[in-house]
């Protein structure tokens, strides 16, 4: 089951529920709960190893969501976005973690923040790719990342396994330091310096009401 055939009955109903009442916009708002169990990492890699910073404040969280129906197996979102405090981010050894903190500027920007903007049917997109054998759904979102002060959107597949509890989405986001005004630091003398592409792993279980 997609998040999209989950949305679309609750948005559905509220829809209904706003054009009894004209002082309500028909722009129905949907309650997302980030569940237990849900994760994000960092995953990146100097010339000599690689790290790995996990979030390990839960994300556990009820989000109140504009749903905006758009072409049909479209919605765009409005409000669907979660804040990450820096602080937050263990990579499993104190001096990685700190200099990962340091290189997002941790003490001028706390917070950084992701957004979805809009997310695409599952249903249409396999189709597109003429995908005759899959595992699981998948969607198409937009995504909005604000760090250190500097917002880039992204494009990214969404997963949900076939094999696993309905409201679980994952996916992975590659994105390039250097497009937030961050600069790869380099250590020990120059010789240990930091790739500036990363990703971001994320595993959401969610579920949704109206």
């Amino acid at each position: 089951m997609s998040i999209k055939s989950f949305l679309i009955p609750i948005v559905s109903f509220a829809t209904l529920l706003c054009n009894d009442e004209p002082h309500k916009p028909n722009t129905p708002l949907v309650k997302v709960h980030i569940n237990g169990g849900s994760y994000l990492i960092v995953h990146g890699r100097t010339n000599l190893t690689k790290f790995h910073c996990q979030y390990v404040k839960s994300l556990s969280d009820t989000l109140l969501v504009r749903v905006v129906p758009q072409e049909p197996n479209k919605l765009l979102l409005e409000h669907a976005d979660i804040n990450l405090r820096v602080m937050q981010f263990d990579c499993g050894n104190k001096l990685i973690t700190k200099d990962f903190q340091k290189l997002l500027r941790v003490q001028d920007f706390p917070e950084l923040k992701i957004e979805a903007l809009d997310i695409a049917s599952g249903e249409d997109l396999l189709k597109s790719q003429n995908q005759k054998q899959h595992t699981g759904m998948i969607s198409s979102a937009k995504i909005s990342v604000t760090i250190a002060g500097r917002q880039n959107e992204y494009n990214l597949e969404v997963n949900e396994p076939a094999n696993g509890s309905p409201g679980t989405y994952s996916g992975s986001l590659h994105i390039n330091i250097r497009d937030f005004g961050l600069i790869p630091p380099r250590k020990l003398l120059g010789l240990m310096k930091v790739n500036e592409n990363v990703h971001i792993d994320f595993y959401l279980n969610l579920s949704f009401s109206d």
